[in-house]
């Protein structure tokens, strides 16, 4: 039939099996080099004939978490031994497996597999007997993987990648399954029976007689065992805060873990844009960004849930909902003005607060696993929901601020080559790009950090530009009531809205001048009192040109030679406003 495995027996004389028995004792016993040792386990393998064997190859094969060392890249044998040339094998009470391994014993032409070997103490006996062969061949060039094994064993053969063929020598007869290795990730083949002195063979007509080869994951609980019915959703981040506002699904995927924790991605997130959220009983895992590994299955550990409480004092200023950001976890309030967080992963957050369909940042918090984090919301600590911060250029995170938010890049500061900046950092050669970074300081600043520039000018014709890019949403600036900043300094700054710039400079903008002085001043700048241009209209409108405006950038005119920039606002709109 299509696509079924041809499964053929061919009987081989093999020599003689060998006999195992296995004593457990605490007593004196003679283990390598003639040596008595107290308080050891004792094995001592020999042959049919009763002969002892010497070399006889014995593993302690881990079996519960044999798949998942392999998908994590470890390895699946706990213990090996060689037994001497009486035939024994010592092995210290402290080093003895558990019940829980698999025992893999192997000679020059015998074996045993004996799955979930449990030493109970008693005189065991196990007989080896002759080898059993194993191969195979995938006959489709176009899907071949890269290695075949036999699980809960250290049993490998690779594939040809020509001829489709493997082999396996000497295998330990016994009831196996059959896995298939791309790239680390694993799948099951067939189900096997491996007899004594024969050889059995899988071939694989057909393409579609193996699974198709999808990414995995491998989810592990907080001790290191897989995780069944893990919920896994990938969170597209870019897309989290338009999601958010307009009632949509933020988790694009949602998966579940297999008994052995093993979560197969057969739709793989489109991009790497994708925070990965799990949930699994009273364990979870946040990773931002995640990337899934090309080369080999990626293993994700849970750890225990945290708990967050939010509580707003100010009856009157009660949000919706609390959101956490990129992901899929919110809030409805319980009791008046209490939000809470019962089972969410450990992590640093940004939480945000949904006042009538609007977005706005409230608070970051750190979660540890196992604890409870209680935030208390005074009426000043709430801030207006229908603006959005473009930036503050405060330390640390920078989490309130609008341009990481859209993922665009930084600001930009760039001059003509006949304006001369110095900054308060030491600067080895003075560039026409400058890295903002090094025009933030906090001496003289409005509120923990400022941008601040100081610069001299021949002649009042040079350029100074602060920009950065502040919508990435089809409808630019549409529906902004106003741009907001602080600002010192000496002579003039123009605010300029533009689109993008191009080659011919046909871009529409926006601009307005302000004058400066040596005191922090807040500027509110008003759509009507802009100055409009658009070389494709001859009496362009705020109307006619806010949908293409993306842009901002600040640039200083006449003489001065110094600015200050502080606390960039955009009122009126939300995040969601202004992303795709």
């Amino acid at each position: 039939m299509k696509g079924s495995p041809i499964i053929t027996a061919i009987h081989i004389l093999l020599t003689v099996g060998s006999v195992l028995f296995l004593m457990c004792t605490t007593d004196k016993v003679t283990g390598p080099g003639g040596s008595e040792t107290v308080n050891t386990y004792a094995m001592v393998v020999i042959s049919e004939d009763k002969e002892p064997v010497h070399n006889a190859k014995v593993r302690f094969i881990y079996s519960e978490q044999w798949l998942e060392n392999l998908q994590a890249g470890k390895e699946v044998t706990a213990h090996t031994f060689l037994s001497n040339e009486e035939g024994k094998i010592a092995i210290d009470k402290e080093q003895m497996p558990q019940k829980y391994l698999n025992l893999l014993i192997d000679d020059e032409n015998s074996g045993r597999f004996i799955p979930h070997f449990d030493p109970s103490g008693k005189t065991d006996t196990v007989v080896l007997v002759a080898h059993a062969f194993f191969q195979g061949r995938f006959e489709n060039p176009d899907s071949l993987p890269k290695t075949v094994r036999l699980q809960g064993t250290d049993y490998l053969a690779s594939v040809d990648q020509v001829t489709g063929k493997y082999s396996f020598s000497g295998v330990a007869p016994g009831s196996y399954e059959v896995l298939t290795e791309t790239n680390g990730r694993y799948l099951p083949l067939a189900q096997i029976e491996l007899e004594r002195s024969r050889t059995t063979e899988l071939n694989i007509e057909h393409s579609d007689s193996l699974p198709p080869v999808y990414d995995s994951l491998l989810v592990l609980n907080e001790n290191m065992r897989p995780a069944e019915n893990a919920r896994v959703r990938f969170v597209d981040s870019e897309q989290w805060v338009k999601n958010v506002q307009t009632g949509n699904e933020v988790a694009e995927y949602t998966f579940l873990s297999n008994e052995q924790g093993i979560v197969i991605l057969n739709e793989k997130p489109r991009s790497t844009s994708y925070n990965l959220v799990i949930d699994s009983e009273n364990e979870g895992a946040f990773i931002p960004d995640f990337t899934i590994s090309d080369e080999s299955n990626d293993t994700v550990a849970l750890l225990y849930y945290s708990t967050l409480k939010v509580l707003f004092e100010n009856s009157d200023s009660i949000p919706d909902y609390l959101f956490i950001e990129g992901s899929d976890y919110q809030a409805e309030s319980v009791l008046p003005g209490e939000f809470i967080f019962n089972t969410i992963a450990p992590g640093v957050y940004r939480v945000f607060t949904m006042f009538d369909d609007s977005l706005s940042f409230l608070d970051t918090v750190h979660l540890l696993k196992s604890d409870t984090t209680e935030i208390v919301i005074s009426n000043t600590d709430l801030e207006d929901s229908t603006g959005v911060l473009i930036d503050d250029f405060n330390d640390g995170t920078r989490d309130n601020m609008l341009v990481p938010e859209l993922d665009l890049g930084t600001w930009y500061i760039v001059k003509c080559n006949n304006v001369q900046v110095t900054f308060p950092q030491s600067r080895e050669t003075d560039t026409s790009y400058i890295p903002p970074e090094d025009a933030l300081v906090t001496e003289g600043a409005y509120e923990g950090r400022s941008l601040n520039l100081h610069y001299n000018v021949p002649s009042e014709y040079f350029y100074l530009i602060i920009g950065s890019q502040i919508s990435a949403s089809e409808n630019g600036l549409e529906g902004i009531e106003a741009v907001t900043f602080r600002a010192k300094g000496n002579d003039h700054l123009t605010l300029r809205l533009h689109g993008e710039e191009g080659d011919n400079r046909d871009f529409p903008q926006a601009s307005f001048s302000v004058e400066l002085s040596s005191e922090w001043t807040q500027f509110v700048v008003t759509p009507d009192r802009f100055h409009i241009w658009d070389q494709n209209s001859e009496n362009p409108t705020w109307e006619s040109v806010a949908g293409r405006l993306q842009w901002i950038s600040f640039m200083p005119e006449g003489f001065g030679d110094e600015i200050w920039l502080d606390d960039i606002r955009l009122e009126g709109v939300t995040l969601g406003d202004l992303v795709e």
